[in-house]
C-alpha cells in the first residue's frame, strides 16, 4: 500500500486529465504522425522530381541543337529536297516544343512541392510541442496513480475500464486520423476537380480563336496546361494521403496518360484533329475525377463519421465511468490515511464526464480550410499576369458539374482494414487481455481461499490437540 495521500494529489490528477482532454481534442499526437509522414513522403517526391528534371533540361538542349542543327544546313541542300526540309524542320522543331514544355512542366511541380513541404513541415514542428506534452503527462498520470495505488490497480473495475477505454481510444484516433486525412484529400480533389473543368472550358474556347490571333491562342493553351499541371499535382497529392486505398477512379495510369496530354498541348493546340483527341482526354478525366469526389462524400459520410458517432458514443459513458472510479478510490485512500475529504464528492467530475464525447470530431480548422498545410496547388500564372484562381473570373461561366452518378453504380466502399487499420485486431487483443487478467484474479482467489482453508484446518487441528 502506498504512503500517506492527500487532496491535494486528487486536485493535481484533475488538473492532469483536463489538460489531457484538451489535447487528446485535438488529436496531437497521430496528427503529428500523419503531418510529419506526409513532409517526408513530399520530400522524397521532390528528390525524385528534381532527378527528372536534370533529366528533361538534357533533353531539351539536345533538342534543341536538333533544331538549330538543320536550321544551319546550306541553301543548296534547302533545294534540294524542300518539301522533305520542312517536313524534317516541322518535326524538330515539334519535338523541341515538347521538350520544352516538358522541362517547364517539371519545373513547376517542383516548385510546387517545395512550398507543399514547407507547409507540412511547419505543421508538422508546430504540433510536436502538444504531442510531446501529452506524452509527458500520460507518463505523470500513470506515475502518479502508481504512487497513490501502491503499484498496482485500485480496483477490478478501474484496471477493466481503462483497458475498454484505451481500446476505444486507439480505436477512435485511428478513425479521427482517417477522418482527416480523407478530408484533408477531398480538399485537394475538389480543387483537381474545378481545375479540370475549367480546362475542358478554355480548351473548347480555344477553338473559336483564329490562327492569327496566336498570342492569345498561347496565353490560352498556357492556362489550360497550369490548371491541368495543377489538378495532376493535387489529384497526385490526394492519392498521397490515402496511399493504402486503390482509386476506383483516376488510378495512377489515368493520371500518367493526362500527363503525357498535358506534355502535347502545344503541339494539339495546332491541329484540329488532336485538339478534339486532347479534348476527350481531359473531359473523360474531369467526370472521372468527379465521381470520385462523389464516392469520397459517399465513403466519408456513410462510413467514417458513422462509425466516429459510434465510437464516441460508446467511449463516453466508459470515459466517464473510469474517472468517477479513480476519483472515488483517491478518496478512499485519502480517507485510509487519516486525509480530510470534506468538499470533494464530486470536485473531480465537473468539466470531465464529457470529455470523451468532445475529443476531436476532426472538423478541418480554419487554417487547413485556407489550404495551409493540406499542400493544395493553384495554377501558375500566364505571361507574368497575376496569380490565376482554379476558374478566372472574367469570361463564360464555368461548366456545369458531370451528372452525379447514382449510388448504386458508385464502385463499392474500401473495407474497415483499408480505413482504419486492423481494429478487429485491437478488439481481440482487449478481450484477450482482459481473459487473461480475469484468470489471474481467480488463480489469487483460489490460492487464498486455499490458503485461508489450511489456516483453518491448523487452527481445528490445534483444538482437537
Amino acid at each position: 500500500m502506498s504512503g500517506g495521500v492527500d487532496a491535494q494529489q486528487l486536485n493535481r490528477y484533475i488538473e492532469i486529465e483536463r489538460e489531457v482532454q484538451v489535447l487528446e481534442s485535438q488529436n496531437v499526437i497521430k496528427n503529428y504522425e500523419v503531418k510529419n509522414k506526409a513532409a517526408v513522403d513530399v520530400e522524397e517526391t521532390i528528390r525524385s522530381v528534381e532527378i527528372t528534371l536534370k533529366q528533361l533540361e538534357i533533353n531539351t538542349r539536345k533538342e534543341k541543337q536538333d533544331v538549330d542543327n538543320i536550321q544551319t544546313k546550306s541553301i543548296k541542300d534547302m533545294f534540294k529536297d524542300e518539301a522533305h526540309f520542312q517536313r524534317e524542320l516541322n518535326r524538330e522543331q515539334e519535338e523541341y516544343l515538347e521538350a520544352r514544355n516538358k522541362e517547364e512542366v517539371a519545373r513547376q511541380q517542383l516548385a510546387d512541392l517545395q512550398k507543399q513541404h514547407g507547409e507540412l513541415e511547419g505543421q508538422a514542428k508546430a504540433v510536436k510541442e502538444p504531442a510531446d506534452k501529452l506524452k509527458k503527462l500520460y507518463e505523470e498520470r500513470d506515475t502518479l496513480l502508481s504512487h497513490i495505488f501502491g503499484g498496482a490497480y485500485g480496483s477490478d473495475l478501474e484496471n477493466k475500464l481503462e483497458a475498454l477505454f484505451d481500446s476505444l481510444m486507439d480505436q477512435k484516433q485511428r478513425i479521427s486520423v482517417a477522418n482527416y486525412k480523407w478530408m484533408s484529400a477531398r480538399v485537394l480533389l475538389h480543387h483537381a476537380v474545378s481545375q479540370l473543368a475549367h480546362s475542358v472550358q478554355k480548351w473548347k474556347e480555344l477553338l473559336s480563336i483564329p490562327p492569327q490571333q496566336g498570342h492569345i491562342r498561347y496565353n490560352i493553351t498556357t492556362e489550360v496546361r497550369n490548371n491541368l499541371v495543377a489538378a495532376i499535382q493535387n489529384m497526385q497529392s490526394t492519392q498521397r494521403y490515402l496511399e493504402t486505398i486503390e482509386f476506383p477512379y483516376c488510378k495512377p495510369q489515368e493520371v500518367e496518360t493526362l500527363t503525357k496530354a498535358t506534355n502535347n498541348i502545344y503541339t494539339d493546340m495546332q491541329d484540329p484533329q488532336r485538339h478534339q483527341h486532347a479534348l476527350q482526354c481531359y473531359d473523360v478525366t474531369w467526370r472521372r475525377a468527379a465521381a470520385l469526389l462523389q464516392w469520397f462524400d459517399n465513403v466519408i459520410a456513410n462510413t467514417i463519421q458513422r462509425d466516429m458517432a459510434k465510437i464516441t458514443e460508446e467511449g463516453r459513458k466508459v470515459e466517464t465511468d473510469l474517472r468517477a472510479e479513480r476519483i472515488k478510490l483517491i478518496r478512499e485512500k485519502i480517507k485510509e490515511t487519516g486525509g480530510d475529504v470534506t468538499g470533494l464528492n464530486d470536485a473531480g467530475l465537473k468539466g470531465l464526464a464529457a470529455g470523451f464525447y468532445n475529443i476531436d470530431q476532426t472538423k478541418l480548422s480554419a487554417e487547413d480550410m485556407d489550404m495551409k498545410g493540406i499542400g493544395v496547388t493553384r495554377p501558375a500564372p500566364v505571361d507574368g499576369g497575376p496569380h490565376v484562381p482554379d476558374a478566372q473570373n472574367q469570361g463564360p461561366p464555368p461548366a456545369p458539374a458531370p451528372t452525379p452518378l447514382p449510388l448504386s453504380e458508385l464502385a463499392p466502399m474500401p473495407s474497415e482494414n483499408d480505413l482504419f487499420g486492423d481494429i478487429s485486431a485491437l478488439k481481440e487483443q482487449y478481450a484477450k487481455n482482459t481473459e487473461e487478467y480475469l484468470k489471474a484474479q481467480q488463480m489469487n482467489k483460489a490460492r487464498m481461499e486455499q490458503g485461508l482453508q489450511a489456516k483453518l484446518a491448523e487452527r481445528r487441528h490445534k483444538k482437537q490437540a
